[in-house]
């Protein structure tokens, strides 16, 4: 991983360079975006890296954290497919990698066929009992440099970002975002 700090540092002396020669460069919402985008990979990667020693990815890892979160862990991939921000297609070989690892179990459903259900193992939830602390320990100590306030308004920050978002591709007529209304 390279110094995340000192590339930073560079993106925001280009786009200052650039803002001198483009006008109506958004020089601030711009290095907002690629600071956002840098951190967030970063953060990727030490997820991934603490979920390797489990043989599981963040993916396969939000999917059973997410069946578990669900009642006697127990749901539908159609279900699992927006909490983990993943196709059906993808859920249908993340949910084949889970079964063959036995983590999950999968059987059609008793009211129709056609429909899948996903269940936790006592295997998959001994796993997350153990892991989910391991997997968030090097985040919780990287966190340590903000107090609890600080963290809390950060993430109603994101939460407004997100909002904007959301009400920005509502009104641009997206179909998939009538979808996601609360």
């Amino acid at each position: 991983m390279t110094d995340l700090t000192a590339t930073i540092e560079r993106i925001q002396s280009s786009m200052e360079r650039v803002s001198r020669l483009v006008h109506g460069m958004p020089t601030e919402p711009a290095l907002l975006l690629r600071t956002l985008i840098l951190v967030g990979r970063a953060l990727g990667e030490l997820m991934e890296e603490a979920l390797r020693p489990y043989g599981l990815n963040d993916t396969e890892f939000r999917v059973l954290v997410n069946l578990h979160s669900l009642p006697e862990g127990t749901g539908h991939p159609g279900e699992l497919c927006a909490a983990a921000q993943q196709t059906p297609a993808n859920m249908t070989r993340i949910a084949d990698t889970l079964v063959a690892r036995g983590l999950i179990t999968r059987v059609a459903s008793v009211h129709d066929r056609r429909r899948q259900i996903l269940q936790l193992t006592d295997e998959g939830r001994a796993l997350i009992q153990r892991m989910v602390p391991a997997a968030f320990e090097p985040l919780r100590s990287l966190l340590t440099v903000l107090p609890a306030p600080e963290l809390q308004q950060i993430l109603g920050q994101l939460k407004r970002i997100a909002t904007a978002i959301d009400q920005s591709t509502r009104s641009a007529g997206d179909p998939d975002s009538e979808s996601n209304e609360p």
